[in-house]
């Protein structure tokens, strides 16, 4: 559900020892020792330029974290759910072989027709769709009920958190993701079907529901989010025993670790949960992308809802291979993203060196 939850923390580390380098090796090199001194001392005679400095400084950080957000929900949440449950073959594509012999004739010249795409194979035209729907407040569809989820997230982890022996760790996570899963569930539903006049509260399940569908994927989504907060630094630092190297070495090691992870265990988990949440979509509610023929067929059949096992085996090789794709579009966007930033910040730093100089 969450790319940014699945690649960002390592790429801002990368930023992190960039800006250490630039500051600690670089910049003592371009700049001599008494430069640096007269500068420090220049920014202190010359509080105007400083306070300008700090205040564009400021705008620019509120532009980025304008800009993240909306990667960050767009393109992490409603990009990556839509493509988890959508049909890699759409109703108006036909097989041949399901048309009847009098009509293999017109099954043959439908079938020259090009295959059409599912609309998440592509950023751009995933964006268009939705924009389609109700314009560009649909590239936040679902953000009530997603504050709520966050919110009331936190609030019940701090309830726990004043329990003695238990603290905030990763049973509190557990515990306080199972306790949401009907918020969840609403969230999922609410970015995958057509606008309703409902508020959010009232597409909410019963908890019973709710829980006895999404509990055990739930768990091993959030799961998997904890191995990747702990482990690939923990594994990194075992492996890496000369102290020189824990810099470079150890952050490129520390990153192959958890996309390793991130690729085998964290992404699939993320997409059973967002198919088993689709599963249980109420019938009078419509989809916005051609939903998955199996999840289709699981409702027309009358099942209440999708288990974990057959999210994951009825999900194509087609699905998983576009699902993957997309997953590399978007990091691709957020390494752009952090390497224009920490551009502008380095330009920003030696433009205020200047001013402060002249």
């Amino acid at each position: 559900m969450e790319v940014i939850h699945t690649f960002w923390p390592q790429v801002v580390q990368g930023v992190g020892d960039l800006k250490k380098v630039i500051q600690g090796d670089v910049l003592p090199k371009i700049l001599p020792e008494k430069s640096l001194h007269a500068l420090v001392a220049r920014s202190e005679r010359n509080p105007q330029a400083e306070l300008l400095m700090n205040i564009l400084f400021s705008v620019q950080l509120f532009i980025v974290l304008f800009i993240f957000s909306v990667l960050s929900y767009t393109l992490g949440q409603v990009f990556l759910s839509l493509a988890a449950v959508e049909d890699d073959a759409p109703a108006s594509y036909t097989l041949v072989a399901e048309k009847d012999a009098e009509d293999n004739k017109e099954a043959v010249d439908e079938a020259c027709v090009p295959r059409p795409k599912p609309v998440t194979s592509s950023l751009r035209a995933t964006y268009r769709h939705i924009c389609s729907i109700e314009g560009k407040k649909s590239l936040f569809r679902g953000i009530a009920c997603a504050i709520a989820y966050r919110l009331s997230f936190i609030v019940i982890a701090l309830i726990f958190s004043v329990i003695p022996f238990i603290g905030i760790g990763i049973i509190t996570l557990l515990v306080t993701s199972v306790l949401l899963v009907q918020l969840s569930a609403a969230w999922t539903h609410i970015i995958i079907s057509e606008p309703s006049q409902k508020p959010f509260w009232h597409r909410l399940l019963s908890f019973k529901v709710a829980f006895r569908a999404t509990a055990l994927p739930t768990v091993a989504y959030y799961f998997c989010g904890a191995l990747l907060e702990k482990l690939p630094t923990m594994l990194a630092s075992k492996l890496i025993h000369q102290p020189g190297e824990k810099d470079i070495v150890g952050w490129a090691l520390s990153l192959g670790i958890y996309l390793v992870i991130s690729i085998f265990i964290s992404i699939p988990t993320s997409a059973v949960l967002t198919r088993v949440q689709a599963s249980l979509l109420p019938e009078e509610d419509q989809t916005i992308v051609p939903l998955d023929r199996a999840l289709a067929l699981h409702k027309a059949e009358g099942k209440e809802y999708m288990s974990m096992i057959e999210a994951w085996k009825s999900m194509p090789r087609a699905s998983w291979i576009r699902l993957y794709k997309l997953y590399a579009k978007i990091w691709a966007v957020s390494v752009l993203f952090f390497f224009v930033v920490g551009l502008l910040f380095v330009a920003e730093f030696f433009i205020g060196a200047v001013i402060m100089q002249s």
